[in-house]
């Protein structure tokens, strides 16, 4: 099997406790873990947390991606990296 570099998933439930896909991240992500993707796994999704508290499957790290998620702030984007 290939392994890459990155393992990308983009959904609007990675931030999301609600839906299938939610279950999905959440049951695959062992496997993942597994097959060596520990620090080479990315979920991308919005912050539908935002002032409510943190999301409790979601440990924000500032210094991941430090210079992209400045980049987009400079643009409007707000941006949260993390381990999820």
């Amino acid at each position: 099997m290939n392994h890459h570099d990155f393992l990308i998933e983009i959904s609007w439930e990675v931030c999301h406790k609600i839906g299938g896909i939610y279950t999905v991240l959440g049951s695959k992500l062992p496997a993942l873990l597994r097959q060596g993707y520990a620090d080479n796994l990315l979920f991308i999704g919005p912050d539908v947390w935002k002032n409510t508290g943190s999301n409790p499957d979601f440990r924000e790290d500032r210094q991941l991606f430090r210079a992209w998620r400045e980049h987009a702030a400079q643009q409007g984007l707000r941006v949260k990296v993390g381990h999820w």
